[in-house]
C-alpha cells in the first residue's frame, strides 16, 4: 500500500514539473514548486516508513522546511520587491517545450531501464522520474529567459538529484543532506541578490538583455 502511494506521489511530482515547464508565470511556478517540494518530502517520509530508514525522517523534515517553506518564501519576497512582468519570457514557445519535455521523459526511461532493477530498490518508476526531473529542470534553465524562472529550474533539477539519491542509496546521511541544503540556500541567495541587482540596473530580469552589455 505504501509503495503504491510512493508511485502515485512520484508521478504527481512529474506532472507538476511538466505544468511548471509550460506555464511561464512567475508566481505560478513558485507555488507549483512548493507543491513539488512538499511531495518530495512526503515521498521521503513514505520511504522511511516502508523501509524502516529512521534517518530519512530528519531528511524529510529538512526538505519540507527548507524547500517547501523557506526558499519559496524568499522567492515570493523577491517577486514582491522586483514586481516583474506577469509572464516570463521564454526562448522556446510552450508547445515545443512540452514536446521536448515528453521526449526527455521517454529518454529517461530508456536510460534507466537496463539498470533500474539493480540500483533502485523501488523499481524503475521512481528512477525514471528522478532522471526526468534532472533533464526537465535543465530544460527550464535553458528555455526560460527570466532569471527568476531559471532559479526555479535549478531548484527542480536539485529535487531530481535528491530523488535520485533516495531511489538509489535510500538517501544520504542527514549531515550530508544538511550540507547540501545549505549549499542550495546559499546558491539561491546569491542568485537572488544578482537578480535584484540586475533589475536595479536594467529594470528587467530578462537575461537576454545581458547580451546588450558592451565594453566602454
Amino acid at each position: 500500500m505504501i509503495t503504491d502511494f510512493i508511485q502515485w506521489f512520484t508521478g504527481l511530482v512529474l506532472f507538476i514539473t511538466l505544468i511548471m515547464l509550460v506555464r511561464p508565470i512567475f508566481r505560478s511556478q513558485v507555488y507549483l514548486y512548493i507543491g513539488q517540494a512538499a511531495l518530495v518530502g512526503i515521498i521521503t517520509i513514505l520511504v522511511a516508513v516502508n523501509l524502516g530508514q529512521q534517518h530519512l525522517w530528519l531528511t524529510a523534515l529538512l526538505t519540507i522546511g527548507v524547500k517547501a517553506v523557506a526558499i519559496p518564501c524568499g522567492l515570493l519576497l523577491l517577486l514582491k520587491r522586483l514586481k516583474p512582468a506577469l509572464k516570463a519570457p521564454t526562448v522556446i514557445n510552450p508547445a515545443p517545450i512540452a514536446l521536448i519535455g515528453g521526449l526527455l521523459i521517454v529518454f529517461s526511461y530508456f536510460i534507466v531501464q537496463p539498470v533500474a532493477s539493480v540500483i533502485s530498490p523501488h523499481g524503475e518508476w521512481q528512477l525514471v522520474v528522478a532522471m526526468s526531473l534532472i533533464f526537465l529542470g535543465f530544460l527550464m534553465v535553458i528555455s526560460q529567459r527570466a532569471a527568476l524562472s531559471q532559479m526555479v529550474g535549478f531548484l527542480v533539477l536539485e529535487n531530481g538529484v535528491f530523488l535520485l539519491a533516495i531511489a538509489t542509496t535510500l538517501g544520504l546521511p542527514a549531515v550530508v543532506e544538511l550540507g547540501l541544503l545549505v549549499d542550495v540556500v546559499l546558491g539561491i541567495t546569491i542568485l537572488s541578490l544578482l537578480t535584484a541587482r540586475m533589475n536595479t540596473l536594467m529594470h528587467s530580469t530578462d537575461t537576454e538583455k545581458l547580451s546588450e552589455l558592451k565594453e566602454d
